[in-house]
């Protein structure tokens, strides 16, 4: 997978991610929010996500999806889908 698509499945997981604090309750709304900046953070970096951390955070979305109402759930499935795309792009280490 290239880099430019590889970071569009990144950038998408944010998007969804934002949309989904939107409707997201109190008690997961700020896991989402951390969730995001940390996205926004690999985004930025110029080194290589490391899988365990990324695997942290897929662990977090899914958490909050079963924590969430259905359409929060929905959203977030989304970003849970495009993380995991992002995900198996990387490198093995």
């Amino acid at each position: 997978m290239s880099s430019s698509s590889r970071d569009a499945d990144l950038q998408q997981a944010r998007a969804d991610l934002e949309l989904a604090t939107e409707t997201a309750g109190d008690d997961v709304r700020e896991t989402i929010r951390d969730t995001a900046a940390a996205f926004a953070e690999i985004a930025a970096s110029e080194s290589e996500a490391d899988h365990a951390v990324f695997d942290e955070h897929l662990n977090t979305l899914r958490q909050a999806r079963r924590e969430s109402d259905a359409e929060t759930a929905d959203r977030l499935e989304g970003a849970i889908e495009h993380a995991e795309s992002y995900r198996q792009s990387l490198e093995q280490a």
